[in-house]
Parts: C-alpha cells; structure tokens; sequence
C-alpha cells in the first residue's frame, strides 16, 4: 500500500502541470501528504493541518518526511513530524488561506500562464538550520516527556534519520528511504500498542481548539 501511495506522489510530482491543492476544515496524515505532493496549497480559513503519525508510534510515510522539509524548511519540519503536530493552516504550511477554496482555486485556473510546478531539488543544510533543527528535536523530546507524559516513540530516531538524509537526495531516493523507515517502524511493539489502543477508539491524536 505504501509502494502504491508513493507511486501516486510520484506521478504528482512528475506532472508537467501544476497541481493546485484545496483544505477544508481538517487535512492531517495522509491527506495533508496528499496536498503535499501539489504545487499551490489553498485552505480555508480555520483549517487545520498536520502530520500525527508519531502519536501512533511511527511516522509519516506517503512522502511527508520529504515534502514538507522542503516546503517549510528543516527546522519547521523536523517540529512536526517529530511532535505530532496539528495546527492551524496558515503560511508556510499552505500557501493562501481565503475564505472560500474553490472561487480561489477558479481564479488561479484562469490564469494558468503564472502557475508554477514547485522545485523540489536536494536540499544542502545551512549552519543555522542544523541548529536551529537541533533545537526543535531537543524540544520535541521534551515535549513528550514532560507535555505528553509519555515515553518517547520508538520510531522518533528512524524519522529524524529520514528527514535529514532523505532531503539531501532526490525526491525519488528520498522516498526509499522513506518507505524502509516506515516499515521498520512498523514492526515495533510501541507502534502496534499506539495503533492497536487507536483502533479501539482511545484519543492518541490531539487537535488543537
């Protein structure tokens, strides 16, 4: 299933024209992957967005790991993939926020000679992006301690790995190393608890008021 959905970001990505994305309400997880894979992200106002995979004990794998850090930057990135994170759409985790998705998605279509496929080329680390991403994975482990009061994720050191040497490929190279994580992250205890505790309705994800 994880072949298939990298398969669909691919082919996304590989598009000669730009894909114009539209969040309503709530997009996190996979949907949120989704819109990651497009080129413009419109939301409506009082979105939200996010990726949560952590609080089930694994970490994101439709593309997350290696589309957001280049949208966002390494630092922003690394905050939510690693805490789990769901906030409230706005820049730079969409790209407009309007009141009404699809009279802004009709305008842009009306100009098609300014819309852009959007760069998703290896990124190369500044000085100041390794520390500031070292910043938010210290804060993303205390969050968890101290804010959540649970122990770290066993899959936390498996999505840092991919998010830091994945950006530094190629999109496609990105994703493999995206998909061994994820399937590595599968296969520990503390994912089947969170997933199965999830299954039987307890509330792992927090969404923010």
């Amino acid at each position: 299933a994880i072949k298939c959905w990298h398969s669909l970001i691919q082919t996304m990505i590989d598009l000669p024209a730009p894909i114009i994305v539209s969040i309503r309400s709530l997009a996190y997880g996979g949907a949120y992957e989704l819109a990651l894979a497009g080129d413009i992200m419109i939301a409506e106002e009082g979105a939200k967005n996010g990726l949560p995979e952590t609080t089930l004990g694994v970490m994101p794998g439709g593309g997350g790991t290696q589309t957001l850090p280049r949208r966002v930057g390494l630092p922003l990135a690394t905050r939510m993939i690693l805490r789990g994170e769901i906030v409230k759409a706005e820049t730079p985790w969409v790209d407009e926020i309007v009141e009404n998705p699809t009279k802004r998605v009709l305008e842009l279509l009306a100009t098609p000679e300014k819309l852009q496929k959007r760069k998703r080329d290896p990124m190369v680390y500044s000085f100041s992006d390794k520390a500031m991403a070292a910043a938010e994975i210290l804060k993303a482990r205390l969050y968890w301690l101290f804010k959540r009061r649970e122990r770290i994720p066993e899959s936390f050191k498996l999505a840092k790995k991919t998010i830091y040497e994945g950006n530094q490929k190629g999109m496609f190279p990105g994703l493999d190393i995206e998909f061994n994580n994820i399937v590595a992250t599968f296969e520990t205890s503390q994912a089947q608890e969170r997933i199965r505790r999830f299954l039987e309705g307890e509330k792992l994800i927090r969404i923010p008021e």
